[in-house]
C-alpha cells in the first residue's frame, strides 16, 4: 500500500495539488518511466560517487528491473511547492543501499527533478 499525503495549510488540496494528482492518474506510466531513469543516472553518477571507498558493497543498478530489487514507494507526497500550476510530487521509500536514510525522489509532472534520502523536502 503507498499513502499519498499533501503538504498544505489548508484543509483541503490546493488547484496546484489536485493539477499534480490529476496528472499522476492519467500519466502514471510515463512518469514512473522518466522517474526510475533519472533515479538510475543519479544513484550511478552520485551514490557510487558519494560511497565510493564502498562500491563493493553496493548493488549493481543499470536497468529498471535492477532498481525495482533495490527500492519499494511508501508515500508519495504532493508538495505545497508548484511551478507552472502543479505541485511537485515527492516520491519516498526504503532503499537496499541506505536503510537508514532511504530514497526520495522529486518529480514535476513527468519531468525528474532531484533525488536523495528520505528527509528530502521540496
Amino acid at each position: 500500500m503507498i499513502r499519498i499525503d499533501f503538504h498544505t495549510l489548508f484543509e483541503k488540496p490546493t488547484i496546484e495539488q489536485e493539477n499534480a494528482i490529476n496528472y499522476l492518474v492519467e500519466n502514471e506510466k510515463d512518469i514512473f518511466d522518466k522517474m526510475v531513469l533519472g533515479i538510475i543516472d543519479r544513484y550511478n553518477n552520485e551514490v557510487l560517487s558519494k560511497f565510493k571507498d564502498y562500491v563493493e558493497f553496493l548493488p549493481v543498478i543499470k536497468t529498471p528491473i535492477d532498481l525495482k530489487r533495490e527500492v519499494s514507494i511508501d508515500n508519495i507526497i504532493v508538495s505545497d511547492k508548484h511551478i507552472n500550476g502543479t505541485s511537485y510530487v515527492m516520491y519516498k521509500g526504503d532503499c537496499s543501499w541506505d536503510d537508514e536514510h532511504g530514497f526520495c525522489a522529486v518529480m514535476n509532472k513527468n519531468q525528474f527533478i532531484e533525488f536523495g534520502s528520505w528527509d528530502l523536502h521540496y
